[in-house]
């Protein structure tokens, strides 16, 4: 090696199962755009025309939120078009 040549830095060492969990869920909960509308199965320009679709402050999106939104969606309609007596049974739920 001569002087010459630019240090190198350390070799890297793996990354644990928790910090490679760490890193998915920070990436998860930070979704843009584009990756937000293929998680929920619809084009990116119908998420920029639904206003209830939740976002974060800085416009990215969390999974865990879009998931539950809609699961919501989904439950509801469920509920709507149940038999009456199913629908006020799942009322009494509190959904």
């Amino acid at each position: 090696m001569t002087s010459d040549s630019p240090p190198q830095p350390p070799p890297r060492r793996p990354l644990s199962e928790r910090e490679k969990a760490d890193f998915a869920i920070r990436l998860l909960q930070q979704l843009p755009h584009d990756a937000a509308a293929w998680l929920l199965g619809i084009h990116p320009r119908t998420m920029k025309d639904r206003h209830n679709i939740p976002q974060n402050s800085n416009g990215s999106y969390d999974a865990k939120a879009l998931v539950k939104w809609l699961l919501d969606r989904q439950w509801k309609v469920f509920v709507d078009n149940a038999p009456d007596s199913a629908r006020r049974f799942y009322e009494s739920l509190g959904y």
